[in-house]
């Protein structure tokens, strides 16, 4: 509800700092902890939840970030993953996403300066080349890539079903849900996804396990899933007005 209305819900226009789901204050504080671990966690949440994109197993020995002291920021710090051969293979991909995204809290607030009167840069350029100026255009940069579409549906059907997707399910699926809502521009609608999904047999179904075939037709059921699969699934169902199994 917006203030001074009540119990009414009443349509608010989106704070021009925030666009989409990605920069709510929600997602940023989930994402968000003390110190500059917050921009990393960030850059990684994106990259392995949002875009689905491996990344390298971290080295055994890792020599913590150096202080940040006097007018200097977290964008100044992190410069040392750049350069260190051992971090820059992953860091190369994670920092861009995360110092994106500093305009935010670790409870999600919007900020301009930091607690030291440091102005805020979210600007950089991501491994792509894609030049950034603002959390809004990395909700852009995700928006266009064609894998954020299959990943995200593919964490929803996860979460849902309450296990891992199969090599099946991520193919007939996932991947079918993306192509079968897009639109004329190619891209998928976040409502018509979820819409989609929960009309879908594999969520109908959710504690089954269906028997594929490589043309994706499904033939029968081998599979009653775990009671800890089958509450997961009902606490999603509750959500979105269903009745539980």
């Amino acid at each position: 509800p917006s203030n001074n209305q009540g119990a009414n819900f009443v349509k608010t226009p989106l704070d021009a700092n925030r666009k989409g789901i990605l920069t709510q204050a929600a997602l940023m504080a989930s994402t968000g902890s003390t110190g500059g671990n917050k921009t990393i966690h960030r850059g990684v949440f994106v990259l392995s939840k949002i875009i689905c994109q491996q990344l390298d197993a971290a080295p055994g020995q890792i020599s913590p970030l150096p202080p940040i002291t006097g007018t200097k920021t977290i964008k100044d710090t992190m410069r040392e993953h750049r350069v260190n051969p051992n971090c820059s293979s992953c860091h190369k991909h994670i920092d861009p996403i995360g110092l994106s995204l500093e305009n935010f809290s670790s409870i999600g607030k919007f900020m301009t300066v930091y607690s030291n009167n440091t102005a805020v840069d979210p600007s950089g350029v991501m491994s792509d080349g894609t030049v950034i100026r603002s959390p809004a255009d990395t909700a852009e940069w995700i928006a266009k890539d064609s894998k954020a579409e299959v990943c995200f549906t593919k964490n929803l059907n996860s979460f849902a079903l309450g296990r891992t997707l199969t090599v099946a399910d991520e193919a007939c699926n996932a991947a079918a849900i993306v192509k079968n809502v897009s639109g004329s521009n190619g891209k998928a609608n976040l409502k018509d996804i979820i819409e989609s999904f929960i009309l879908s047999n594999f969520f109908s179904d959710f504690n089954k396990d269906f028997i594929i075939e490589n043309d994706c037709s499904i033939y029968g059921v081998r599979y009653i899933a775990t009671y800890g699969h089958v509450v997961q699934g009902n606490i999603f169902r509750r959500i979105l007005g269903f009745k539980s199994e």
